[in-house]
């Protein structure tokens, strides 16, 4: 419903227009954008009051006057302070930000090449001030109150440019301009606030009214259309069904040709006077006295202090038409006021203006009367884009003041009437349609005539948007290409070759000092040949519409299962926006596959898109659908060969010799098969190497000494380490110890003489000679042993050899006569171990051929009673001994039977040359004795 304050008042203000005047320009944006009125100014409550107010007491004193960029058509609105600087929107539920009530279209004005200011409508008829310059000003009241805490609004001016097409209808453009219509915007924020928020407020004043009165009545009505929709989208061909809602409201009662005579009684609760002004409804009312004094000069308004408590106004109409049907009312009201002068707003009792309180104005009943109705018989019509109007239905209002109604018949739209209260609605609906390609706006407008010609509309506009279909987009494949990856990979087998054997792994013994020669070979061939097809390529996408549609474009991968995906995604699928009239293109790659047929065939690929466009406010409508499969082959051209892996380099990792070259291995087809593959071969001195299809040997040889040596033969056919094969083989070079040998004490104490005197458990054959071979065997082996004497001589101490010693042992320190013992071939066990125990007790370190004896004899029963006698077949390192042992022997080795041998076959002297090679001798038998010789 529009505001009837607004619009009476524009009607007012309309009437200040200078016919034949010379017309002031409305002012620049330097005058700020909101004003007030000259005659006004006092309801400016801060800012300067002619050029920029800040603050307002009312809603209705604000009005526009600048911010605006000369001649042109403009378009204001009031909104919110946070809001944009935008001021579109039908009506509040539209915009949300936007403050102003009325419809965008009505907030048009045009600022004329001479200055004339002409509104689009009546709602905002802009006026000339004659107490500002006759500057020109646009009323801007007609907006909803502001959410801001502050009460803070914001004005927002706009500059519109105007379509150069003159066939279009500017009501239309009107109605449906938006921020793209827009040359430029200004915005200035203001205030609608209450005052004195510092002062001490006082009570606000009431009136009663008493009165008798006669009248005539006439019933006024309002009406309101709404529909469920105000824009709507129609595919091609679809039909939209609107509901339409009229709303007919008995406003008022007027009352006219009223004869009234009453008292009105102000009441003033507080303790100071106030200044008041006491207003009758109908200006022939005329106040007579005040507290029953005369007045002056009699009027339908008198202001006056009024004191504390009551204060009573007389009064007389002779033609009244402003009141109700049954009353008269009389209303106070007061400008803001102290009761005393206010230096710094902190003192006094503060009353704020009328406005800013609920003020009940006075009533008077005034019985019942004759009343004349007028208005009471409603016809309502509707009519839709020109059309002829409608019958909708009728309102009748009832003796006792209610309402009933009823639809029109016949009832061609199928009105339903319902009645509430002061309110009749009529309720119906339209089928509207569209035009593909544009928009549509369908103007309806609903009127209610009365029985005595009052008549009102208002109108409520659908616009429908039905795009054009769209062709539907289209996929091809540019030709694919493929990279046929071809890869072999290599073995590496490494032996070697020593004294005692090969393999990979070998240990050999040498003489402390002294280096053994092995011999290395290295077998390299190709193990693994592979070839796989990594497939790549491009499908592009147009769109031959005017708009952008999402499209997914999804890749079936090869023939063969091989999955593809695309670059930008790394996924099978891929979704884009395909821009209006453009041509989109989509990589993708696929997994390597061994399958030529499947690689030549081609990935497919396929897009689809779902509905799109169905919505406000497209313009293009495109149903769901698909552009099928496409492949992308691949010809035999276009498929490129790489080869990885055809050649190698064959390098030695050795403890002893660090990395070295051994040479290079190539296939000499490496595009054919694994089974025919032959090999080259090239080596690096001193290797040398062979083939023999797709072998290659390396041989090389090395001198190695004492130690554990690791080789490592490494073939590699790239930089990358993983691309390498080895073979490894490790030779163990050692200088063991013989080991065998049993000392002087271990011959003279129990367990060496038990081995003597039962030499036949070692299996000589009883039947031999002499001590079952062992007196025999003694003396060949160390020949000047034979017929050797040697004396025994013992005591407590001394040895019992089964009752045939000299000395039983059982008393100490008992003696006995010596004993001369002789050793030959025929020697029995016991003269044996009673001989062998004279050389040991004889032996001193002083009488050097005695200590040799001894130390030879010890190393004859080691190598006797040996497994089979094996001690004396070793091979002993005379140079391990000491540097002066081989030239006491004339040779760096020798066999301990032949140590045997040769020592006890050479003359022992005393003198002092003959000493040190007994010395030397002594010192290998008490060697071999000890386990401190190395074998050879």
């Amino acid at each position: 419903m529009k505001s009837r304050r607004l619009v009476v008042g524009l009607a007012v203000l309309a009437t200040t227009l200078l016919a034949g005047t010379a017309l002031a320009p409305i002012a620049s944006a330097a005058s700020g954008y909101t004003t007030i009125m000259a005659t006004d100014v006092a309801q400016c409550k801060n800012g300067n009051p002619m050029q920029n107010c800040n603050m307002y007491s009312d809603e209705q004193y604000v009005y526009l006057d600048g911010g605006l960029e000369g001649p042109g058509t403009y378009v204001f609105g009031v909104v919110q302070p946070n809001g944009r600087d935008d001021p579109t929107g039908m009506i509040k539920a539209d915009g949300g930000y936007v403050l102003s009530l009325d419809e965008v279209s009505d907030r048009v004005f045009t600022v004329q090449s001479d200055g004339t200011v002409v509104s689009n409508s009546g709602l905002h008829v802009p006026v000339q001030d004659p107490g500002d310059g006759m500057k020109w000003k646009v009323p801007v009241f007609y907006f909803d109150q502001t959410g801001n805490p502050g009460g803070v609004y914001k004005l927002v001016v706009c500059k519109i440019n105007l379509p150069t097409d003159p066939s279009v209808n500017l009501d239309d453009f009107y109605a449906q301009l938006n921020e793209s219509n827009f040359a430029s915007c200004k915005s200035d924020n203001f205030k609608v606030v209450q005052m004195g928020v510092n002062q001490t407020n006082a009570e606000p004043l009431s009136v009663d009214n008493q009165a008798t009165v006669s009248y005539d009545s006439t019933w006024q009505w309002s009406i309101d259309k709404t529909a469920d929709v105000a824009r709507a989208f129609l595919l091609p061909g679809q039909t939209k069904t609107v509901d339409y809602t009229v709303a007919v409201t008995n406003t008022d009662v007027v009352t006219s040709n009223y004869v009234v005579s009453g008292v009105a009684t102000v009441h003033n609760p507080n303790n100071a006077n106030f200044v008041v002004t006491v207003t009758d409804s109908d200006s022939t009312c005329q106040f007579q006295s005040v507290n029953g004094s005369a007045v002056l000069a009699p009027s339908s308004a008198i202001t006056t202090s009024v004191a504390p408590g009551d204060t009573t106004f007389e009064y007389t109409c002779t033609a009244v038409d402003t009141l109700t049907a049954t009353d008269n009312t009389v209303t106070l009201s007061w400008a803001d006021q102290t009761s005393q002068d206010l230096t710094d707003r902190t003192l006094g009792l503060w009353l704020e203006d009328s406005s800013q309180f609920v003020v009940d104005p006075g009533v008077a009943t005034l019985g019942t009367f004759t009343e004349n109705r007028v208005g009471t018989h409603v016809t309502v019509t509707d009519k839709l884009d020109g059309q002829s109007d409608q019958t909708l239905g009728f309102i009748t209002v009832n003796d006792d003041g209610t309402l009933s109604a009823e639809a029109v018949d016949p009832n061609p739209l199928g009105v339903v009437v319902a009645v509430t209260g002061d309110t009749v609605t009529f309720t119906y609906a339209r089928d509207l349609d569209g035009v593909e390609g544009t928009v549509v706006t369908h103007l309806n407008t609903a009127t209610f005539t009365t029985d005595s010609g009052d008549t009102g509309n208002d109108h409520w506009r659908v616009r429908i948007w039905e795009p054009t279909t769209a062709t539907p987009p289209t996929i091809d494949s540019n030709k694919a290409t493929a990279i046929d990856s071809i890869a072999w990979t290599w073995t590496v087998k490494k032996t070697v070759t020593g004294p005692s054997g090969s393999g990979s792994k070998i240990t050999v013994n040498i003489v402390p000092g002294k280096t053994t020669h092995v011999n290395y070979t290295v077998t390299v061939a190709p193990s693994t040949r592979t070839e796989a097809f990594a497939v790549s390529g491009v499908v592009t996408a147009s769109n031959d519409n005017a708009a952008p549609f999402d499209v997914t474009l999804t890749n079936a991968g090869l023939s063969d299962g091989t999955r593809c995906v695309f670059t930008s995604s790394n996924a099978t699928t891929v979704t884009a926006t395909l821009a209006a009239h453009s041509t989109q293109t989509f990589a993708y790659t696929c997994a390597t596959t061994s399958n030529k047929a499947a690689v030549t065939a081609g990935a497919k690929v396929s897009m689809s898109w779902a509905t799109q466009g169905d919505h406000w406010p497209s313009r293009v409508y495109l149903p769901a659908g698909s552009a099928g499969l496409v492949a992308g082959p691949v010809a035999d051209a276009d498929i490129a060969q790489t080869i990885t892996g055809a050649s190698v380099t064959v390098t030695d990792k050795s403890d002893a010799t660090g990395t070295v070259p051994l040479g290079s291995v190539t296939i000499n087809n490496p595009a054919g098969t694994l089974a025919g593959a032959t090999v080259s071969a090239t080596a690096v001195a001193p290797a040398t190497v062979t083939t023999a299809g797709a072998q290659a040997t390396f041989a090389y040889g090395a001198d190695l000494g004492k130690g554990t040596w690791n080789n490592v033969a490494t073939a590699c056919w790239s930089a990358d380490p993983k691309d390498c094969a080895s073979g490894s083989a490790t030779v163990t070079v050692t200088t063991p110890k013989i080991t065998g040998g049993l000392t002087i004490g271990y011959w003279q104490n129990p367990n060496g003489q038990a081995l003597i005197l039962h030499s036949a458990v070692k299996g000589s054959n009883p039947a031999t000679v002499g001590c079952y071979g062992l007196s025999s065997w003694l003396v060949t082996t160390v020949p000047n042993f034979n017929g050797d004497k040697e004396t025994l001589t013992a005591n407590g101490n001394g040895n019992g050899n089964n009752g045939n010693g000299n000395g039983n042992g059982n008393t100490k320190n008992q003696t006995t006569t010596p004993t001369t013992v002789t050793l030959s071939a025929s020697s029995t066990c016991t003269e044996v171990a009673n001989w062998a125990t004279g050389v040991f007790n004889a032996a001193t370190g002083s009488d050097m051929p005695t200590m040799l004896k001894a130390q030879i004899m010890a190393t004859a029963f080691s190598v006797y009673f040996s497994n089979g006698q094996s001690l004396g077949a070793v091979t002993i390192d005379l140079s391990a001994i000491s540097s002066a042992t081989a030239s006491s022997f004339g040779t760096n080795a020798m066999t301990i039977n032949d140590l045997l041998t040769f020592v006890g076959s050479q003359p022992w002297s005393s003198d002092a040359k003959a000493k040190a090679q007994l010395t030397i001798w002594k010192d290998v038998f008490d060697a071999i004795n000890n386990n401190n010789v190395y074998g050879m």
